[in-house]
């Protein structure tokens, strides 16, 4: 056994302590780690995106219920547009940006993200937090600490008497009282403040601001989720959100800890995890543009294949579908009819006001009718029509037909059985004829 010991001193792989990075959250890869790593490691865990998803918050075409469960097996295809993965990329790019806006208007310090955490005993939830947060002792005057480090704050001091050291070397006078930074950390040897927070960093377009309102009760639920699942990964008090809107307004927020939160939280968690992913169970499908997508790229066409379906089950789905357009329909009019009559309402007016303000307006700023003006005017039409470019989707069709097939949409069509053919009867002969 001493033999067994000694060999393994000095070992890659030996034994090594957990190494806790919070209060709860076990340190699992460092930060940046090898993409191999990071998709192993992250395979078969809930992470905050992922919960947000699989609690039916992201409605856009980024993720799904379904979606969730292919990529947690390892079957799910690549069928997020370019523009959306450069838009995560820049998002990516521009957190320590916002990290540091944010400490500027908050006068708390950051840390950088520790890595990815594992709750210490429940190996399932992880959590990669965007930075570690300091809170300041909120005097307001000045942002507390001994700056070592860019960023690192002190420990809080008494917020009734807290004043700048000096105008050059803004440091909480209750540490010391010199002028000199480094004489006032060798004499009181101040040890490095714990972070009892962490911040998310979000960018969103201008269009989006509507979703952020003025305090923590009104931002998007999905981001919501993502904070409180950081909290009960990580075992923090708080968790801060600071968004950058349009690229020129940041507002943040802070979320406090809700243990009986939490634990709903982590006990829906726990019960979605062991039906489908424990048990394997796939999730029924819904009606989000992300599983759309999945289902459209998830098999490659068979051309020719026929594959029988259970008729009650296709049937019900069918008239359950013709149900749905119908009502559609029905409401496509009634809308139409509402809007005819606020056009009659208005007149010849562009502009509708009610109160004070902008109610209606009825522009001519909609799609110019091609078809109506050629056949009022065919001369002018002849004289302003150009040649275009096109693209040629017969030439790509017969030269590269894999890469075709690979971008072209399946699309659904339901059909009606063929109708029973009549029984042929034989013709009558006149009356009066003799055979």
């Amino acid at each position: 056994m001493e033999l067994a010991r000694s060999s393994l001193t000095g070992h890659a792989n030996r034994p090594r302590p957990t190494a806790m990075a919070t209060p709860t959250g076990r340190l699992l890869l460092p930060p940046r780690p090898r993409k191999s790593d990071w998709d192993a490691a992250r395979a078969q865990r809930m992470t905050a995106s992922r919960l947000a998803a699989c609690m039916g918050l992201e409605k856009g075409e980024y993720s799904s219920p379904l979606a969730v469960w292919h990529e947690m097996r390892g079957t799910r295809p690549e069928t997020r547009p370019t523009r959306v993965r450069e838009a995560a990329r820049w998002g990516q790019r521009m957190e320590p940006v916002i990290a540091a806006a944010f400490t500027e208007e908050s006068l708390h310090g950051i840390r950088p993200n520790p890595g990815m955490l594992v709750h210490v005993e429940a190996d399932w939830m992880a959590a990669n937090l965007d930075f570690l947060v300091v809170e300041g002792c909120g005097c307001g005057r000045h942002q507390p600490g001994m700056p070592a480090e860019p960023g690192d704050i002190a420990p809080c001091c008494n917020s009734r008497t807290c004043e700048a050291c000096c105008e050059n070397c803004p440091t909480c006078p209750n540490l010391a009282r010199g002028r000199r930074r480094r004489s006032k950390l060798r004499r009181y040897r101040a040890t490095p403040p714990t972070a009892n927070a962490f911040l998310e960093c979000k960018q969103r377009s201008a269009y989006q601001e509507v979703e952020w309102g003025p305090d923590e009760d009104s931002i998007p639920d999905s981001v919501a989720i993502q904070v409180h699942w950081g909290l009960a990964v990580s075992g923090l008090t708080a968790g801060y959100v600071a968004v950058l809107l349009g690229g020129n307004t940041m507002r943040w927020y802070r979320i406090e800890r809700d243990e009986d939160f939490l634990a709903s939280l982590v006990e829906w968690a726990k019960g979605w995890y062991d039906t489908h992913i424990v048990r394997g169970i796939e999730p029924e499908v819904d009606g989000t543009r992300a599983t759309t997508e999945l289902l459209n790229h998830l098999w490659q066409v068979k051309p020719g294949t026929v594959k029988l379906l259970d008729a009650a089950q296709t049937k019900r789905l069918q008239a359950e579908r013709e149900a749905i357009k119908t009502r559609v329909a029905a409401e496509e009019e009634n809308l139409r009819e509402v809007e005819n009559r606020l056009r009659r309402a208005m007149g010849d007016a562009e502009f509708g006001m009610v109160d004070g303000h902008k109610a209606v307006s009825w522009c001519a700023n909609g799609t110019f009718s091609r078809s109506r003006f050629a056949e009022d005017h065919p001369a002018l039409d002849a004289e302003y029509r150009t040649l275009a470019e096109v693209f040629d989707y017969a030439r790509l069709k017969v030269e590269r037909p894999d890469l075709y097939g690979q971008y072209r949409a399946r699309v659904l069509r339901t059909h009606k059985p063929p109708k029973p053919k009549k029984p042929r009867t034989k013709a009558k002969a006149p009356a009066g004829d003799a055979t």
